[in-house]
């Protein structure tokens, strides 16, 4: 779930639930927060799990990533310019 947590969003895993709110953590600390969260301070919740997504993140931000990127991108424009594989510019559009 997400929530406000002095003037910045903050994102952490609902670990338990009380009358008094839920007890929360972040994934990167070691033991839960202290103060307990109440449902009306939750701005948003989980609706999608993307496995390994950040993993893809980080990688693209080394330089080994950003240049795979790169690379990537110029062979899609490439083939955009160039249009599909195996078609003449005169056979295009008479199947």
């Amino acid at each position: 779930m997400t929530l406000y947590s002095e003037g910045e969003l903050v994102t952490h895993r609902i670990i338990g639930e009380s009358l008094a709110g839920f007890t929360v953590k972040g994934d990167a600390n070691n033991v839960p927060d202290e103060e307990l969260v109440r449902a009306a301070d939750i701005v948003g919740k989980q609706v999608l799990v993307l496995p390994m997504i950040g993993s893809l993140a980080l990688f693209f931000r080394t330089g080994k990533g950003r240049l795979l990127l790169a690379v990537a991108i110029l062979l899609a424009v490439l083939q955009s310019v160039r249009g599909q594989p195996g078609k003449s510019a005169g056979n295009r559009g008479r199947e």
